[in-house]
């Protein structure tokens, strides 16, 4: 999988920038980069020209993007009325599960993609993510400071296949 951007200008280039992602242990990580000439007869690569590429910087933002298109598959969050809060059954907990999870692998903060998806506080979506591990559908964190744990309905070798 690649993404692909202009830079140092977003819209004229001169450089076009291409990072390639692969699946390493069950989650996207940026294995490759290239740099290409965009417009004709920009200036040659040297040595310096390479160091002020951020590629730091590029990852993250391709993160980000891989991030957003994988939210685009998912359900559309339901919104409510207003009065008392819902119960939420345990499809919710899995829609909750699949956005963690497809967050985590992209690199992106799984409970801040959740937060984002459903517009709640961080809170809020740190709740859904315990409720989602206890009712079972998203497996335990390997520690308090780390995301983890896949959701119980992936299979572990069709991951690897993919």
């Amino acid at each position: 999988m690649e993404t692909q951007r202009l830079w140092p200008d977003r819209d004229t280039g001169p450089w076009s920038v291409t990072l390639t992602w692969r699946l390493v242990d069950t989650r996207y990580e940026c294995v490759g980069f290239a740099i290409r000439e965009h417009v004709p007869g920009s200036e040659r690569i040297t040595a310096a020209f390479v160091r002020s590429v951020h590629v730091g910087g590029l990852i993250e933002e391709g993160r980000r993007r891989l991030a957003l298109e994988a939210e685009h598959d998912l359900p559309e969050p339901k919104t409510g009325s207003g009065g008392r809060p819902r119960m939420y059954d345990r499809e919710h907990y899995h829609n909750v599960a699949n956005i963690y999870y497809r967050a985590w692998k992209v690199g992106y903060s799984p409970t801040k993609a959740v937060e984002k998806h459903y517009q709640v506080s961080h809170s809020t979506a740190a709740r859904w993510v315990q409720k989602a591990r206890e009712s079972g559908v998203l497996g335990p964190a390997p520690d308090e400071r780390k995301a983890g744990g896949l959701p119980r309905w992936i299979d572990r070798k069709q991951e690897e296949n993919s």
